[in-house]
C-alpha cells in the first residue's frame, strides 16, 4: 500500500504539477537520442522548452524497465532534460533522476544510459558517431531553490 503510494507521490513530483506533452520538432535540423533505461524501476522523461534554466517542462513518456525510448531534439541548441525513476527495495521506495544539459549536433545521434548505482543512480551520455559509441560529457544540472520564477535548475 505505501511502496504504491510513495510510487505515485514520486511520479507526480518528477511530472510537476505543471508539464505538457513534449511535442518532437518537425525539422531537418534535429538530433536522434535514445533514452535506455538499466534502472531498477520504469523511468519517466522531460524535455524543458528553455534549457537554461529548466522552464518549460514538458512530459516525453515513460521508458520501462531495461528498455528503452528513442526521441528527436533540435540539433545545434542547448537541450536540458531530466531522466528518473522510482523503485522498492529492502530498506523501502526510493527515486532517482538526473537533469542534465548538453548540445546535441544536427543529425547526431545520442544515447542517455541510466543505470542503477549503490547510492542511487548514474547517467551516462554517448554520441555514436562512424558507428562507434563514444562518451561525452554533459552539464549536470542542480535544482535551484524555490523562488517566485519558474526556473527549475541552476
Amino acid at each position: 500500500m505505501y511502496s504504491r503510494l510513495f510510487k505515485l507521490v514520486f511520479l507526480l513530483t518528477l511530472t510537476g504539477c505543471v508539464s505538457t506533452p513534449y511535442d518532437e520538432p518537425i525539422s531537418n535540423n534535429v538530433a536522434t537520442i535514445k533514452f535506455s533505461n538499466q534502472g531498477r524501476g520504469d523511468a519517466e522523461i522531460f524535455i524543458y522548452k528553455d534549457a537554461q534554466f529548466c522552464t518549460g517542462k514538458q512530459n516525453a513518456g515513460k521508458v520501462d524497465r531495461l528498455s528503452y525510448k528513442e526521441l528527436t531534439l533540435l540539433g545545434g541548441e542547448k537541450q536540458s532534460f531530466t531522466f528518473g525513476y522510482g523503485f522498492d527495495d529492502y530498506n523501502g521506495v526510493k527515486s532517482c533522476s538526473i537533469t542534465a544539459t548538453f548540445t546535441p549536433k544536427i543529425n547526431g545521434v545520442y544515447e542517455v544510459l541510466m543505470v542503477s548505482s549503490y547510492k542511487g543512480c548514474v547517467a551516462y551520455l554517448y554520441e555514436f558517431n562512424n558507428g562507434k559509441k563514444i562518451s561525452i560529457e554533459g552539464e549536470q544540472r542542480d535544482y535551484s531553490s524555490p523562488v517566485a520564477s519558474d526556473d527549475w535548475c541552476e
